[in-house]
């Protein structure tokens, strides 16, 4: 009856243990979902799309946009990325 016991205490415990680790994990803040966005060259407005998508994926949800934007208006910009 005494193991019973000692058992039952080592389960609970386990628990607690358990229960104390996951309320640290919850209130850990999650890191951003990081998102690279490459814009330019021609047939769009990008000068300006670039911020209003900017600014729009990163109000809907936790999101870190990084920009890349060239003015190179022309079909074969180059960004120094590449």
């Amino acid at each position: 009856m005494k193991l019973l016991g000692m058992a039952w205490a080592g389960f609970v415990m386990g628990c607690a243990l358990i229960c104390s680790r996951a309320s640290f994990a919850v209130d850990a803040a999650p890191l951003p979902l990081r998102v690279l966005l490459i814009t330019g060259c021609c047939c769009h407005d990008y000068a300006r799309q670039k911020d209003i998508l900017k600014e729009g994926i990163e109000e809907r949800g936790n999101i870190e946009v990084t920009q890349i934007h060239t003015s190179d208006g022309s079909t074969k910009a180059r960004f120094d990325l590449y």
